[in-house]
């Protein structure tokens, strides 16, 4: 099927500075006539189909009477997928004039899977074009994509928990949205509950799907769940939705919680090396925590995991399995606050080996390495099946090495492999053949 997208603007430019693109040291900035325009982004593939690498292209303009050169070493464009930031990158030259416009291609960001994705493609990411000439306005578009079937209507939901130390009272705020493909069945309210199943709120709907429920509750050593419930007029007519309230007893510090929705049966995201790293709003590296080092108290059996920090802070987290990137989220600590932020876990891929020798025999008796595991051949030069994360991004691409019987060392060629992917890998020196 053709992927269908609705069309949204945002007019809010976010101005950033990462350490991947030192632009205050190397960009020298001037006042120049350039208006960078973002016209339109498309897939690449068009048409994918779950599992494929997706590419953002995107079309660019200059409306100005400059290059962007001649007033910016560097010019950064940002991609948000689904409201993560996963890449940013450098701007060529455009010069002045529709007849020099550019299709830029992000390169693969993500993985395609059936559902809505929600595309952002930031011009002027670090803003160091002038405000003078440049309109920001032009500068952000974002699109919803889907791709093959379409989720289904939808309710999500946040949680957040402000903490009086004098009163010893929380703050309870349910912030979330109803969604659905035709919006006019969304219903005039959801039902709320706090702990007690038998007593629940009645919350309204607005006509974009959102609700939003607050109130003052007594803090308590138990962990409290949220229940929200669709009653009427919708597609999930009678469907129910649970988040949890965590014991709260901050005198000063907040706390930024991660909670695992659809953990994968694989891997076990508190007990394997995964690592969250804390930066400040300037991207400065603050913390960097290893998952399976923490203790009892700051992880439970809910599958979430608290870290304490100073309140009153903008904190950028990104989250690491097994070394390789899945989540990144920016969020704003107020004191006294408790923050959850729900990461998928992703769902593993299966590879295997089958290693030649350089007079083009299979290679029996062999071992192969990899970042995570150590595997034998068989006569017939195969390994076993083994475990890996997806990966879709050539950025991250995985490469196996082989040691043959004789001491020999030879490497396969990086590769990729998709979601819930099956697929073998041929390791062979060169020049060898395949039988």
């Amino acid at each position: 099927m053709n992927a269908s997208f609705v069309i949204t603007l945002i007019l809010l430019l976010s101005v950033m500075s990462f350490s991947s693109f030192d632009v205050t040291s190397s960009a020298q900035i001037m006042v120049g006539n350039v208006d960078v325009l973002l016209s339109e982004i498309y897939l690449d593939p068009a048409d994918p189909q779950p599992g494929d690498p997706v590419s953002i292209k995107s079309i660019i303009y200059n409306a100005g009477t400059e290059s962007t050169k001649s007033v910016s070493d560097v010019v950064t464009v940002g991609y948000f997928v689904n409201g993560d930031l996963v890449r940013i990158a450098e701007l060529p030259d455009i010069k002045p004039g529709v007849q020099n416009g550019v299709m830029l291609s992000s390169g693969p960001l993500f993985a395609a899977s059936d559902g809505n994705h929600v595309i952002t493609v930031v011009l002027n990411y670090h803003d160091t074009l002038s405000h003078l000439t440049d309109n920001s306005a032009n500068n952000i578009v974002q699109r919803m994509f889907s791709i093959g079937d379409p989720l289904p209507s939808t309710v999500t939901f946040d949680v957040f928990q402000v903490y009086d130390p004098h009163t010893k009272m929380q703050e309870i705020t349910i912030s979330g949205n109803l969604s659905s493909p035709d919006m006019k069945f969304l219903p005039n309210q959801v039902l709320i509950t706090l702990d007690d199943l038998r007593r629940h709120t009645a919350v309204p709907v607005e006509q974009d799907g959102s609700f939003s429920f607050v109130q003052s509750i007594r803090t308590s050593e138990d962990i409290i769940p949220v229940t929200v419930t669709v009653e009427e007029n919708y597609p999930l007519l009678g469907s129910t939705y649970t988040a949890s309230i965590y014991p709260a007893d901050l005198e000063s510090d907040s706390v930024l919680a991660f909670q695992i929705q659809n953990p994968s049966e694989l891997f076990n995201f508190q007990d394997s090396a995964a690592v969250i790293v804390i930066y400040d709003e300037s991207y400065d590296e603050m913390q960097k925590i290893d998952v399976s080092g923490l203790s009892p108290s700051e992880k439970n059996d809910d599958d979430v995991i608290f870290l304490t920090l100073p309140g009153d802070t903008t904190y950028i987290a990104e989250t690491y399995l097994e070394g390789r990137f899945i989540h990144a989220v920016k969020t704003h600590l107020e004191e006294n606050m408790i923050k959850t932020s729900h990461i998928i876990a992703p769902e593993s891929s299966k590879v295997r080996f089958q290693v030649y020798e350089n007079d083009e025999k299979l290679a029996s008796g062999a071992t192969v390495y990899g970042e995570t595991f150590t595997l034998n051949t068989d006569k017939d030069g195969f390994t076993e099946w083994v475990d890996v994360l997806p990966v879709a991004n050539e950025d991250d691409s995985y490469t196996a090495t082989a040691i043959l019987a004789n001491g020999k060392i030879i490497s396969s060629n990086p590769f990729t492999v998709g979601y819930g992917e099956q697929k073998i890998i041929q390791i062979m020196d060169e020049g060898a053949k395949r039988q």
